[in-house]
Order: structure tokens, then C-alpha cells, then sequence
């Protein structure tokens, strides 16, 4: 007769208990594990969309006041090394 193998036979003692955490974890209902309330959030004003600007490095279209002028240069940030 086989015996039966259960998931702590499979695994070191740190690993079984490890393995029982995870496993209660996942079974627990949900209202145990989290709080669900209502909440106030502020709405940020609309962005504000500028015309893009190809970068004088990359060439990549970027939004005009996202570029960093350096010796005359208009670069991205990543030109730019930021």
C-alpha cells in the first residue's frame, strides 16, 4: 500500500510552515484580510497639453516643457541624462 503524501512531506520543516501561512492566507474570507470603507479623493485638474518638440538629440517628440536646454541643446531627459 502507497502511502499518502501530503504537501508537508514534500518540504523542509521551515518550508511546511511557510507553505500552512501561505495556505490559511489564501482560504481566509475576504472581509478578514481587508477593510472596505468610503473614501474622499480630490480629482487633479486637467493636464495641461503642450505642442511636442522633437528632442535635438533622439529626435523623439517631446512636450515642450519637458526639455532641458544644455549648451543651446533642447533634450529629453533622457539626452539629457536625467
Amino acid at each position: 500500500m502507497q502511502d499518502k503524501v501530503t504537501p508537508t512531506a514534500r518540504y523542509s520543516a521551515p518550508d511546511a510552515d511557510e507553505f500552512v501561512e501561505a495556505r490559511e492566507l489564501l482560504e481566509k474570507p475576504l472581509d478578514k484580510l481587508f477593510t472596505v470603507k468610503p473614501v474622499r479623493v480630490s480629482v487633479p485638474e486637467k493636464a495641461v497639453i503642450e505642442p511636442s518638440v522633437a528632442c535635438d538629440q533622439c529626435r523623439e517628440p517631446t512636450m515642450r516643457s519637458r526639455l532641458i536646454e544644455i549648451n543651446g541643446r533642447h533634450l529629453c531627459r533622457d539626452c539629457a541624462g536625467l
